[in-house]
């Protein structure tokens, strides 16, 4: 299938430019979606109805739902279940394995964050084409007793809240709804600086951005944060603020409903 410059299909391209004048409006997950489609891209404002027939609205998320099962959540018993220890620095990727998500550099970062510190766990949740090629790598570079690969989960939530760090390499983005689940129960992120991702994350201020299939950047950005508790927790606490302020889902659903009114 062909794809664009962002990844996206050429053919889902052109056939939305074909169908616009039929639709009354098209939303876009994320800006640089938007942006791709038709050149310009602006949030949703109920004062450009008359103005344009497309605009970005974000996915949301249900903060009250996110508190509710953050209270009954044991982190310790969580990690114990996952093999991680009380003083391992456990880190967290979600994602089908493939191409886009680029995992390969994230293993391939931890070669040098092992050999500094032991004690940083990384678990791989997903299924995908590239499933025994990542593994295969993990063995090449003897990590097996640092990173697992492990089957999606339908509580990951449960997951997210437990780890010290979220790592997220992916090339491209449309809209990653896990990121912003992620940042949601408060954990610092680091991931790529690409489509899809840098509408969401603010470098050095809801979390760090690093170049993609940049392995070298990806493993000091993951070092920097495993020695400094102090901005984890900065990072981790204006993330849940940017969540709470962007992708709210009372907001977004209020968005849409504008929209159909």
């Amino acid at each position: 299938m062909a794809l664009d410059e962002d990844g996206h299909p050429l053919i889902t391209k052109i056939l939305t430019k074909i169908t616009l004048p039929l639709a009354d409006y098209i939303t876009f997950v994320s800006k640089k979606v938007e942006e791709s489609f038709f050149g310009d891209s602006v949030l949703f404002d109920k004062n450009l109805l008359k103005a344009r027939k497309h605009f970005t609205i974000y996915n949301g998320i249900d903060l009250e739902e996110i508190a509710k099962f953050l209270q009954n959540i044991d982190k310790k018993n969580v990690r114990s279940q996952l093999g991680i220890e009380s003083d391992d620095l456990f880190l967290v990727n979600v994602g089908r394995l493939t191409l886009q998500k680029g995992q390969k550099y994230l293993i391939e970062a931890m070669t040098k964050v092992v050999k500094l510190n032991s004690r940083v766990k990384l678990i791989i949740f997903g299924e995908g084409e590239l499933k025994e090629e990542l593994q295969k790598l993990i063995s090449k570079y003897s990590l097996k007793e640092n990173i697992k690969i492990l089957q999606p989960r339908r509580d990951i939530i449960k997951v997210l809240a437990s780890a010290d760090l979220f790592v997220f390499p992916s090339l491209w983005e449309g809209f990653s709804m896990v990121l912003v689940e992620a940042m949601a129960v408060g954990i610092p992120i680091i991931a790529t600086n690409v489509t899809g991702i840098n509408e969401i994350v603010i470098n050095g201020i809801n979390g760090i951005l690093v170049k993609s299939k940049d392995s070298e950047s990806l493993a000091n950005a993951i070092i920097k944060l495993i020695y400094n508790k102090e901005e984890r927790e900065y990072l981790a606490l204006n993330a849940k603020k940017t969540v709470g302020e962007k992708f709210n889902l009372d907001k977004i659903v209020d968005e849409y409903e504008l929209l159909y009114r």
